[in-house]
């Protein structure tokens, strides 16, 4: 049985995103005007950060 631990979500221009690893990648995850959004790739967490920060307009 595997330990699950969660982080509260990055917020980004006031909207929760959820940043995870999934298996050998890390995830991110959000909804914004009813579109989910998600988003993986063998990054680490603060370059998933950049990458959110890239598509809302670099905000």
């Amino acid at each position: 049985m595997s330990k699950k631990t969660s982080a509260p979500p990055y917020d980004k221009n006031n909207i929760p995103h959820y940043i995870f690893q999934n298996l050998d990648q890390m995830q991110a995850v959000w909804v914004n005007a009813n579109i989910i959004y998600n988003v993986t790739g063998d990054v680490s967490a603060d370059e998933m950060k950049k990458i959110i920060g890239s598509m809302n307009g670099g905000t």
